[in-house]
């Protein structure tokens, strides 16, 4: 393996583990060693907007060498970075042409679909998740997103077909499951949408007494992740809106996280392989918009601490909503939802696959909770 690859693929390491600073340094080692290697160059970019350096990252493609500076990757790497700040008419002008020249694989089709999407644009947005589905039928996010688009345009029997194909051969995606479970309830098929996803039955709520944990644990875990190095405000790729949410954590890093992820693995109803723990500390209108957890089994989150007077004038402020989907997949019938009170000292254990939300609170002070994904030891993954 080069010296690129290595610091490439460590780069990749600490990047999917949320740890962004670390990642940014060694993404620039490799492109100083190898300033044309496309890749790299995507990935930095990537991590400049995770932390919020916008310029930099468009600098960084834009700073390519002459013969790659326009290349397809680069350029489609530009505009998603363009979608994830909501520059939809910008993305646009770049993904138009890109896709036309036939030199782009599925992602910029997918990408080029949000982008229609959100300018209103339903009939172009469908063709393009179906281009995006046909040159690669085993991509989960063109089929969840082909699932999803088909639901909000009246045409759930449709995409319960999508959907069933790919999971023919594919069982257990969790993007494609939570898609399904929608477009079975949109189309009468109630039953087998709850066998999916049943936010009533499916959630486990634990409240932990004096014995299960350490005395004082939920102080010193309050004090730890308050002003955590690995926090990043409004992670561009996270759902945290309003609030921090850290990398992942290792459990050997603290006492009480050791303590917890005991407890914790003990209440799954599954055997895992460990846990992967991340804090997310939310302020007065923040939130956590809807979302799944795809590549875990199971997922969950411990209340730490919260505002003294958070729930004083609504009792559903901050609290957790399981059930409800994100805003842009549009459901003829109200969605079966459970709204579930945070408590300090409070585990909420759910399948990956529900979708899930934290609702906005005024009150002043910082609510943190801690959240992991465990993995059954039997998967493949």
């Amino acid at each position: 393996m080069s010296a690129v690859d290595s610091l490439l693929d460590r780069g990749a390491l600490h990047h999917a583990r949320g740890h962004i600073a670390a990642a940014i340094e060694l993404y620039r080692e490799a492109l100083a060693l190898q300033p044309a290697d496309i890749e790299t160059r995507s990935n930095l970019a990537h991590a400049l907007l995770e932390i919020g350096e916008e310029l930099s990252a468009l600098e960084t493609l834009r700073g390519a060498p002459p013969p790659v500076q326009t290349h397809p990757q680069l350029q489609a790497t530009e505009a998603a970075l363009y979608c994830a700040l909501g520059r939809h008419e910008t993305a646009l002008h770049i993904l138009l042409p890109l896709t036309a020249s036939g030199r782009t694989d599925e992602m910029a089709w997918i990408n080029l679909a949000l982008v229609q999407r959100e300018l209103g644009a339903d009939g172009p947005a469908l063709a393009s998740l179906r281009e995006a589905h046909d040159i690669n039928p085993d991509n989960a996010r063109a089929a969840a997103d082909l699932v999803a688009q088909l639901v909000s345009l009246g045409r759930a029997d449709e995409a319960c077909v999508i959907a069933d194909d790919f999971l023919g051969r594919h069982p257990f995606d969790r993007q494609v499951l939570a898609t399904y479970a929608l477009a079975l309830r949109e189309a009468g098929r109630d039953d087998e949408a709850r066998e999916i996803s049943d936010p009533l039955a499916m959630p486990e709520i634990i409240d932990h007494d004096a014995d299960d944990l350490p005395l004082g644990l939920l102080t010193e875990v309050a004090a730890h992740f308050a002003d955590h190095p690995l926090a990043i405000r409004n992670p561009i790729s996270k759902a945290t809106r309003g609030g921090s949410q850290t990398g992942e954590l290792d459990p050997a890093s603290h006492p009480a996280l050791a303590a917890l992820t005991s407890w914790i693995t003990a209440q799954l109803p599954i055997e895992c392989r460990g846990l992967r723990w991340w804090a997310t500390v939310l302020e007065a209108g923040g939130e956590q918009l809807p979302h799944i957890h795809p590549q875990s089994d199971w997922s969950g989150v411990f209340y730490v601490t919260l505002p003294a007077l958070m729930q004083a004038d609504e009792a559903t402020a901050g609290a957790l909503e399981i059930g409800r989907p994100p805003r842009h997949i549009r459901l003829r019938r109200e969605p079966i939802t459970q709204i579930v009170a945070p408590s300090p000292g409070r585990l909420v254990l759910f399948p990956s696959h529900l979708w899930h939300r934290t609702l906005t609170f005024t009150a002043a002070g910082s609510r943190v909770s801690l959240a992991f994904d465990a993995l059954a030891a039997s998967s493949d993954e």
